[in-house]
Protein backbone atom coordinates (compact mmCIF):
# COMPACT_ATOMS: atom_id res chain seq x y z
CA UNK A 1 0.00 0.00 0.00
CA UNK A 2 1.33 3.83 -0.99
CA UNK A 3 2.96 5.21 2.17
CA UNK A 4 1.57 8.60 1.39
CA UNK A 5 -0.76 9.53 -1.34
CA UNK A 6 0.54 11.97 -4.29
CA UNK A 7 0.01 15.57 -3.65
CA UNK A 8 -2.73 16.82 -6.43
CA UNK A 9 -2.57 19.80 -8.18
CA UNK A 10 -4.76 22.70 -7.22
CA UNK A 11 -8.44 22.10 -6.96
CA UNK A 12 -10.36 23.55 -10.28
CA UNK A 13 -13.24 25.20 -11.51
CA UNK A 14 -16.19 22.90 -11.80
CA UNK A 15 -16.63 23.89 -15.44
CA UNK A 16 -13.18 23.21 -15.70
CA UNK A 17 -12.95 19.88 -14.60
CA UNK A 18 -16.01 18.60 -16.25
CA UNK A 19 -15.15 19.55 -19.69
CA UNK A 20 -12.00 17.96 -19.05
CA UNK A 21 -14.08 14.85 -18.37
CA UNK A 22 -16.58 15.21 -21.40
CA UNK A 23 -13.67 15.37 -23.75
CA UNK A 24 -12.62 12.27 -23.12
CA UNK A 25 -13.46 9.47 -25.73
CA UNK A 26 -12.29 7.53 -24.24
CA UNK A 27 -10.22 -8.24 -26.49
CA UNK A 28 -5.27 -44.30 -29.95
CA UNK A 29 -3.45 -47.17 -31.27
CA UNK A 30 -1.76 -47.62 -34.28
CA UNK A 31 -3.01 -50.95 -36.28
CA UNK A 32 -0.26 -52.66 -38.27
CA UNK A 33 -0.57 -53.57 -41.41
CA UNK A 34 0.04 -56.70 -43.31
CA UNK A 35 2.63 -59.82 -41.84
CA UNK A 36 3.10 -57.73 -39.11
CA UNK A 37 -0.69 -57.30 -38.47
CA UNK A 38 -1.01 -61.39 -38.38
CA UNK A 39 2.10 -61.61 -36.10
CA UNK A 40 0.61 -59.11 -33.34
CA UNK A 41 -1.08 -60.67 -30.53
CA UNK A 42 -1.30 -57.70 -28.05
CA UNK A 43 -5.17 -57.47 -27.67
CA UNK A 44 -7.29 -54.60 -28.98
CA UNK A 45 -9.89 -52.69 -28.37
CA UNK A 46 -12.95 -52.60 -30.42
CA UNK A 47 -14.12 -49.65 -28.52
CA UNK A 48 -12.26 -46.58 -29.14
CA UNK A 49 -14.20 -44.92 -25.56
CA UNK A 50 -12.00 -47.43 -23.93
CA UNK A 51 -8.70 -46.10 -25.45
CA UNK A 52 -6.42 -44.47 -23.23
CA UNK A 53 -6.40 -40.59 -23.29
CA UNK A 54 -4.34 -37.98 -20.98
CA UNK A 55 -6.55 -35.11 -20.64
CA UNK A 56 -5.73 -31.69 -21.16
CA UNK A 57 -6.51 -28.46 -19.26
CA UNK A 58 -7.96 -25.58 -21.58
CA UNK A 59 -5.56 -22.70 -21.87
CA UNK A 60 -5.05 -20.32 -19.41
CA UNK A 61 -6.50 -16.75 -20.50
CA UNK A 62 -3.21 -14.65 -21.04
CA UNK A 63 -4.06 -10.49 -20.63
CA UNK A 64 -2.95 -8.21 -23.48
CA UNK A 65 -1.96 -4.75 -24.43
CA UNK A 66 -5.08 -4.40 -25.58
CA UNK A 67 -7.30 -6.70 -23.08
CA UNK A 68 -4.99 -6.55 -19.73
CA UNK A 69 -8.46 -7.11 -17.70
CA UNK A 70 -8.54 -11.14 -19.30
CA UNK A 71 -9.41 -13.10 -16.33
CA UNK A 72 -10.85 -10.58 -14.12
CA UNK A 73 -13.97 -10.48 -12.66
CA UNK A 74 -15.49 -6.82 -11.93
CA UNK A 75 -19.04 -6.20 -10.02
CA UNK A 76 -20.55 -2.91 -11.48
CA UNK A 77 -22.96 -1.47 -9.22
CA UNK A 78 -25.35 1.36 -10.32
CA UNK A 79 -25.90 2.93 -6.72
CA UNK A 80 -29.92 2.90 -5.99
CA UNK A 81 -32.79 1.93 -8.44
CA UNK A 82 -33.80 -0.71 -5.02
CA UNK A 83 -36.73 -1.76 -3.58
CA UNK A 84 -39.49 0.33 -3.63
CA UNK A 85 -42.39 1.33 -0.71
CA UNK A 86 -42.43 -0.30 2.42
CA UNK A 87 -39.31 -3.13 1.39
CA UNK A 88 -37.21 0.14 0.75
CA UNK A 89 -36.87 1.26 4.59
CA UNK A 90 -36.31 -2.65 5.60
CA UNK A 91 -32.68 -2.58 7.87
CA UNK A 92 -30.26 -4.69 6.24
CA UNK A 93 -26.60 -5.39 8.44
CA UNK A 94 -23.99 -2.79 7.29
CA UNK A 95 -20.92 -4.98 8.53
CA UNK A 96 -19.75 -3.24 11.43
CA UNK A 97 -22.54 -4.05 13.94
CA UNK A 98 -25.11 -1.81 12.70
CA UNK A 99 -27.89 -1.72 10.29
CA UNK A 100 -28.45 0.33 7.35
CA UNK A 101 -31.68 1.05 5.07
CA UNK A 102 -32.11 -1.81 2.63
CA UNK A 103 -31.73 0.96 -0.60
CA UNK A 104 -32.43 5.22 -0.51
CA UNK A 105 -34.07 7.03 -3.27
CA UNK A 106 -31.32 8.90 -4.44
CA UNK A 107 -30.11 12.50 -5.09
CA UNK A 108 -31.35 14.49 -7.70
CA UNK A 109 -30.75 17.51 -9.95
CA UNK A 110 -32.54 21.00 -10.18
CA UNK A 111 -33.02 20.01 -14.10
CA UNK A 112 -34.77 16.35 -12.50
CA UNK A 113 -32.53 13.87 -13.09
CA UNK A 114 -32.38 11.31 -10.80
CA UNK A 115 -29.25 9.81 -9.51
CA UNK A 116 -30.92 6.18 -9.82
CA UNK A 117 -30.99 7.16 -13.97
CA UNK A 118 -27.87 8.82 -13.85
CA UNK A 119 -25.73 5.50 -12.60
CA UNK A 120 -27.62 3.04 -14.89
CA UNK A 121 -26.63 5.01 -17.64
CA UNK A 122 -22.93 5.58 -16.45
CA UNK A 123 -22.61 1.70 -15.41
CA UNK A 124 -23.70 0.61 -18.91
CA UNK A 125 -20.93 2.50 -20.30
CA UNK A 126 -18.18 1.04 -17.54
CA UNK A 127 -19.70 -1.85 -18.13
CA UNK A 128 -18.77 -1.63 -22.00
CA UNK A 129 -15.50 -0.38 -21.29
CA UNK A 130 -14.30 -3.20 -18.81
CA UNK A 131 -15.69 -5.69 -21.44
CA UNK A 132 -13.44 -4.30 -24.15
CA UNK A 133 -10.43 -4.38 -21.92
CA UNK A 134 -11.07 -8.29 -21.42
CA UNK A 135 -13.03 -8.32 -17.81
CA UNK A 136 -15.94 -10.49 -17.10
CA UNK A 137 -18.78 -7.94 -15.47
CA UNK A 138 -21.16 -8.83 -13.23
CA UNK A 139 -23.70 -5.66 -13.14
CA UNK A 140 -26.56 -4.77 -10.12
CA UNK A 141 -29.39 -3.77 -12.02
CA UNK A 142 -29.97 -5.24 -16.22
CA UNK A 143 -32.46 -2.01 -16.77
CA UNK A 144 -33.64 1.27 -15.03
CA UNK A 145 -37.42 0.31 -14.91
CA UNK A 146 -37.05 -2.62 -12.77
CA UNK A 147 -36.01 -2.92 -8.87
CA UNK A 148 -32.74 -3.77 -8.01
CA UNK A 149 -31.65 -5.94 -4.70
CA UNK A 150 -30.77 -4.17 -1.16
CA UNK A 151 -27.20 -2.79 -0.94
CA UNK A 152 -26.28 -5.81 1.15
CA UNK A 153 -27.12 -8.05 -1.17
CA UNK A 154 -25.45 -6.27 -4.43
CA UNK A 155 -22.05 -7.12 -2.25
CA UNK A 156 -23.08 -10.03 -1.04
CA UNK A 157 -23.21 -10.73 -5.27
CA UNK A 158 -20.05 -10.03 -5.68
CA UNK A 159 -18.57 -11.68 -2.43
CA UNK A 160 -19.75 -15.01 -3.85
CA UNK A 161 -18.85 -14.17 -7.37
CA UNK A 162 -14.76 -13.56 -5.90
CA UNK A 163 -15.21 -10.46 -7.76
CA UNK A 164 -11.24 -8.56 -8.35
CA UNK A 165 -13.14 -5.90 -7.77
CA UNK A 166 -16.43 -3.79 -6.94
CA UNK A 167 -17.55 -0.53 -7.98
CA UNK A 168 -20.55 1.03 -7.18
CA UNK A 169 -21.64 4.16 -8.91
CA UNK A 170 -22.96 7.03 -7.22
CA UNK A 171 -23.52 11.32 -7.33
CA UNK A 172 -23.93 12.86 -4.11
CA UNK A 173 -26.85 15.40 -2.67
CA UNK A 174 -24.23 17.45 -1.24
CA UNK A 175 -24.76 21.55 -0.31
CA UNK A 176 -24.75 24.23 -3.54
CA UNK A 177 -21.55 25.68 -3.02
CA UNK A 178 -20.35 22.06 -3.22
CA UNK A 179 -18.28 20.25 -5.85
CA UNK A 180 -16.48 17.52 -7.31
CA UNK A 181 -15.73 13.84 -6.85
CA UNK A 182 -14.45 11.84 -3.69
CA UNK A 183 -13.94 7.67 -3.39
CA UNK A 184 -15.46 6.41 -0.41
CA UNK A 185 -13.89 3.24 0.95
CA UNK A 186 -14.15 0.78 4.04
CA UNK A 187 -12.48 2.24 7.57
CA UNK A 188 -9.72 0.09 8.94
CA UNK A 189 -11.52 -2.22 11.54
CA UNK A 190 -11.00 -5.84 11.04
CA UNK A 191 -7.53 -6.29 9.39
CA UNK A 192 -8.80 -8.16 6.41
CA UNK A 193 -6.70 -7.98 3.41
CA UNK A 194 -9.91 -6.82 1.62
CA UNK A 195 -10.40 -3.32 3.41
CA UNK A 196 -6.34 -2.31 2.71
CA UNK A 197 -6.88 -3.77 -1.38
CA UNK A 198 -9.71 -1.44 -0.98
CA UNK A 199 -7.50 1.20 0.03
CA UNK A 200 -5.44 0.89 -2.87
CA UNK A 201 -8.57 0.56 -5.32
CA UNK A 202 -9.44 4.04 -4.18
CA UNK A 203 -6.18 5.32 -4.83
CA UNK A 204 -6.06 4.30 -7.92
CA UNK A 205 -9.57 5.83 -9.30
CA UNK A 206 -9.06 8.41 -7.20
CA UNK A 207 -5.39 9.31 -9.39
CA UNK A 208 -6.54 8.63 -12.94
CA UNK A 209 -9.62 10.73 -12.59
CA UNK A 210 -7.26 13.46 -11.11
CA UNK A 211 -5.14 12.98 -13.61
CA UNK A 212 -7.87 14.12 -16.59
CA UNK A 213 -8.41 17.30 -14.34
CA UNK A 214 -11.46 15.81 -12.64
CA UNK A 215 -11.96 17.96 -9.43
CA UNK A 216 -11.71 16.47 -5.68
CA UNK A 217 -14.68 17.59 -3.78
CA UNK A 218 -14.23 20.81 -2.00
CA UNK A 219 -16.87 19.45 0.74
CA UNK A 220 -16.12 16.05 1.38
CA UNK A 221 -13.17 13.95 2.29
CA UNK A 222 -9.52 14.82 1.79
CA UNK A 223 -7.93 14.93 -1.44
CA UNK A 224 -10.66 12.91 -3.16
CA UNK A 225 -11.11 10.07 -0.82
CA UNK A 226 -13.34 9.20 2.46
CA UNK A 227 -12.85 6.53 4.90
CA UNK A 228 -16.47 5.01 5.82
CA UNK A 229 -17.90 2.51 8.59
CA UNK A 230 -21.62 3.16 7.82
CA UNK A 231 -21.98 2.16 4.01
CA UNK A 232 -23.04 -1.94 3.85
CA UNK A 233 -21.15 -1.96 -0.13
CA UNK A 234 -17.76 -1.23 1.70
CA UNK A 235 -18.57 -2.95 5.22
CA UNK A 236 -19.73 -6.07 3.97
CA UNK A 237 -16.66 -6.88 1.48
CA UNK A 238 -14.82 -9.92 1.55
CA UNK A 239 -13.03 -8.29 -2.16
CA UNK A 240 -11.46 -5.01 -3.13
CA UNK A 241 -14.77 -2.48 -2.82
CA UNK A 242 -15.38 1.36 -3.34
CA UNK A 243 -18.08 3.53 -3.67
CA UNK A 244 -17.64 6.82 -5.91
CA UNK A 245 -19.57 10.02 -5.93
CA UNK A 246 -18.63 10.96 -9.30
CA UNK A 247 -20.22 15.02 -8.82
CA UNK A 248 -22.36 16.52 -6.56
CA UNK A 249 -26.09 17.02 -7.93
CA UNK A 250 -27.17 19.50 -5.56
CA UNK A 251 -24.82 22.01 -7.41
CA UNK A 252 -26.24 23.56 -9.82
CA UNK A 253 -23.80 23.88 -12.45
CA UNK A 254 -21.93 20.25 -12.45
CA UNK A 255 -25.81 18.66 -11.87
CA UNK A 256 -26.57 19.78 -15.35
CA UNK A 257 -23.73 18.72 -17.00
CA UNK A 258 -24.49 15.42 -16.02
CA UNK A 259 -27.00 15.31 -18.56
CA UNK A 260 -24.84 15.09 -20.89
CA UNK A 261 -23.48 12.02 -22.53
CA UNK A 262 -20.33 12.84 -23.21
CA UNK A 263 -19.45 14.21 -19.28
CA UNK A 264 -20.73 10.66 -18.19
CA UNK A 265 -18.40 8.58 -21.19
CA UNK A 266 -15.47 10.81 -19.93
CA UNK A 267 -16.36 9.53 -16.24
CA UNK A 268 -16.61 5.70 -17.34
CA UNK A 269 -12.95 5.95 -19.27
CA UNK A 270 -11.77 7.40 -15.75
CA UNK A 271 -12.55 4.69 -14.01
CA UNK A 272 -12.22 2.20 -16.00
CA UNK A 273 -8.52 3.57 -16.28
CA UNK A 274 -8.08 3.73 -12.38
CA UNK A 275 -9.57 0.05 -12.07
CA UNK A 276 -7.05 -1.19 -14.43
CA UNK A 277 -4.00 0.20 -12.90
CA UNK A 278 -5.41 -1.81 -9.43
CA UNK A 279 -5.54 -4.75 -11.13
CA UNK A 280 -2.49 -4.87 -13.28
CA UNK A 281 -0.01 -3.30 -10.83
CA UNK A 282 2.81 -5.67 -9.69
CA UNK A 283 2.56 -6.64 -6.40
CA UNK A 284 4.77 -4.25 -3.79
CA UNK A 285 7.71 -6.72 -2.34
CA UNK A 286 7.60 -7.55 1.57
CA UNK A 287 9.34 -5.80 4.08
Amino acid sequence: MRATPPRLRPVRSVIVAIAAAASLALTGCTIPSGSDAAADTTPTSANPAESPTTPTAPPTPTPTAEEPLIGKTIYVDAGHGGPVGDAMYEQVPDGRGGTVQCQTEGAATLSGLTEQAFTWQTMQLLAADLKRLGAVVITSRGNDADSGDCVDQRIAAANQAGADAFVSIHADAGPEFGYGFFVNYPSAATGEPAEAQSAELALSIRDAMTAVDLTPSTYAGEEGLLARDDVAELGLAQVPAVLVQLANMGNSIEGALLADPAVRKGYSKALATGIVDFLTRPPEPAD
